[in-house]
């Protein structure tokens, strides 16, 4: 039943939203940074300062063996730095507050923990394989804890994101290890009421992470799943089958521009280790929990160059100058009719080669310039001429790889044709769509980035695969800059 509610709900806030892709394939979580919702998620970020806002609530059922029930309420509050697209920090605090009711009389109780975390990620990114390696250290916090760092504890993450190209899917991996001495603090636990026992949120173990995610964006919405496992190890541990294993599922939609809300719901899926006063020191996590978030990334302004200050060079004296040589196949057979010319500034001069392959340009004018060379058959050759050459050039082109078939198709966010301009790069060549948003050519096989432009709309990249002798279906929605409609 939640994931239907999930989904609905996501559903609704996205009709109120305005609609296209988010900036990244996954958004950011409770530590202000890309993740689902505990299995963070290597992305390449715009340098910026990001925040996160969360709230929630989680229900414990019977644990004290008293017909007791246990509330928690739940905050997170983040902000992160990105100062380079492969790195970040960010610092958190986890607030909780937990009410306890029972038949026993020391259940009755309250108490509220406040939580400092400092995380750090640096990331590889490989094609469509993205490599992260996380360190998050934390201090606990309760009444009881003691006011130094005796309970510091570290959780060292491996990350790994997998993302086809031109698909909205993606999944991510989690290892790592948590070296957990949060119960060095606990000095006055037996002491405590049993309800303020299972608030303390410490543990006496370490322990293996695992975890496995996954998702789909659509358009501004993007929905995600993850489960995820703490094996604690170590002499006197919990069973395997005590240990916290949990399954999550949640969505964010795009409110406006990096304005994100999220919504998540987890419940635990194993048993509980024996809690209470005089048990081992062991993490009791929520049932059940439900959090909705915020998530904001403020982009670092770039700073404009300098103006220039030293006067405009003076313009050069005319100059003309004689460009001569010969173009060959790979088997060194001369290649005619190929059409030749040299740029200078705004100044072409054009010619074709002979049936010997040679070919001869006059009154070329003098200054930098550019020579290029295109046959049937071959990739376009070009290359700067110094401007001493007095020699003539001998060209060796390249076979042409047999090109792919692009289909693009433009509409905007009310399924309207929209006529557009694609770029893309590093092919350096622009493509329009006609009336009807449509363009269809030949492109040479590759890897591409493309953006698309248009008036009055936001720009969208993409990344594009043509391959030789195949077709490549490509479908943008644009969405409307803010103001402009």
């Amino acid at each position: 039943m939640l994931l239907p509610l999930l989904v609905l709900a996501l559903l609704a806030l996205s009709t109120v939203s305005p609609r296209g892709a988010m900036a990244q394939a996954v958004g950011d979580g409770p530590r202000a940074l890309p993740a689902t919702h505990r299995i963070g998620i290597p992305e390449p970020l715009d340098p910026s300062v990001r925040g996160s806002l969360g709230l929630g609530y989680g229900y414990t059922e019977n644990v004290l063996g008293s017909d007791d029930v246990h509330h928690r309420f739940i905050a997170d509050v983040a902000a992160a730095v990105v100062p380079l697209e492969w790195l970040a920090f960010a610092l958190s605090l986890d607030i909780r507050h937990d009410n306890h009711s029972g038949t026993a009389p020391s259940d009755a109780d309250s108490s509220t923990v406040v939580e400092p975390r400092l995380t750090s990620r640096g990331a590889l990114f490989v094609g469509e394989v993205a490599l992260g390696l996380e360190a998050e250290f934390w201090l606990p916090g309760s009444d009881t804890a003691s006011n130094s760092f005796d309970g510091l504890s570290i959780a060292l993450r491996g990350l790994a994101r997998w993302s086809p190209e031109n698909s909205p899917f993606f999944i991510g991996v989690l290892t790592g290890f948590h070296i957990d001495r949060s119960a060095d603090t606990a000095l006055l636990a037996n002491s405590l009421s049993d309800g303020d026992w299972l608030a303390l949120g410490v543990s006496e173990d370490p322990a293996i992470l695992l975890g496995v995610a996954g998702g789909a964006r659509l358009g501004g919405l993007e929905l995600f799943g993850e489960w995820t496992w703490d094996p604690w190890v170590g002499d006197g541990a919990p069973s395997l089958e005590k240990s916290p294993m949990r399954l999550a599922v949640g969505g964010r939609v795009e409110l406006a521009d990096a304005l994100l809300a999220r919504l998540t719901v987890e419940t635990l899926l194993t048993d509980r280790p024996p809690v209470g006063r005089g048990q081992r020191l062991s993490r009791v996590e929520p049932r059940f929990s439900v959090m909705l978030g915020v998530s904001y990334a403020f982009p670092f302004a770039a700073e404009p160059p300098p103006p220039s200050t030293s006067p405009p060079p003076p313009p050069p004296v005319r100059q003309v100058r004689i460009v001569a040589g010969h173009a060959l196949a790979p088997n060194d057979e001369p290649i005619v009719g190929a059409r030749v010319w040299v740029e200078v500034g705004d100044s072409r001069t054009e010619t074709e080669t002979g049936a010997d392959g040679r070919f001869r340009l006059k009154r070329v004018p003098a200054g930098p310039a550019t020579v290029f060379i295109e046959a049937e058959g071959f990739d376009t050759w070009s290359s700067p001429l110094p401007e001493d050459a007095s020699e003539p050039l001998s060209i060796a082109l390249e076979r042409a790889l047999p090109a792919g078939e692009l289909r693009l198709r433009v509409r905007t966010y009310t399924n309207a044709p929209l006529a557009a301009t694609a770029r893309l790069e590093p092919l350096g060549v622009s493509l329009e769509t006609d009336a009807s948003g449509e363009y269809r050519g030949q492109i040479p096989p590759g890897r591409y980035r493309m953006t698309v432009t248009a008036e009055g709309y936001r720009e969208q990249q993409r990344r594009v695969v043509i391959e030789e002798n195949g077709v490549t279906v490509l479908n943008i929605d644009m969405r409307p800059r803010r103001g402009s409609q």
